[in-house]
């Protein structure tokens, strides 16, 4: 994994610091590192804890199969030590920022109906539900939201 906290904006650097403490945080990044598939396109991101062992927060950024200008979020979680402390709106906006200066046009994830925080926090931060199904293998009602991009790149 790569340390890239020098690449996190001064605002969002700044909200992050006042939550976790200053210098208490970095945020690494790696090709795929869960899988330990080699691939630049995929990217795994861990926000880590200089206090603790124990990782604050994960997500993936991989482009959409078929369509380079769409990234896929995924496998966004916040550790449970760190819930509840303003942690997933500041971490949506950092996600949704890095998809930009990654060149892609658009971001796309999926939440179940009953993740009310993540729904919240999605709905909050501009994004847009645009489909809503039944998992067949879950049973769960999974939303698709999409958020735009394009106005991020041109600033």
């Amino acid at each position: 994994m790569y340390d890239i906290t020098n690449y996190v904006p001064p605002e969002i650097a700044r909200k992050l610091s006042g939550i976790l403490g200053v210098h208490m945080w970095r945020l690494m990044a790696d090709s795929d590192g869960r899988s330990g598939r080699s691939t630049s396109e995929n990217l795994y991101f861990a926000l880590e804890s200089d206090r603790e062992e124990v990782g604050i927060a994960y997500w993936r950024l991989q482009p959409m199969p078929g369509c380079g200008g769409i990234c896929i979020s995924s496998s966004a979680e916040v550790h449970p030590a760190y819930r509840r402390m303003g942690l997933g709106t500041v971490l949506n906006r950092l996600r949704v920022y890095l998809a930009s200066k990654l060149g892609y046009g658009c971001i796309l994830c999926t939440s179940i109906e009953s993740n009310i925080a993540q729904n919240r926090i999605l709905e909050k931060n501009g994004w847009k539900v645009k489909a809503r199904f039944i998992n067949p293998k879950t049973g769960n009602t999974v939303h698709i939201s999409v958020k735009n991009l394009y106005k991020l790149r041109k600033e």
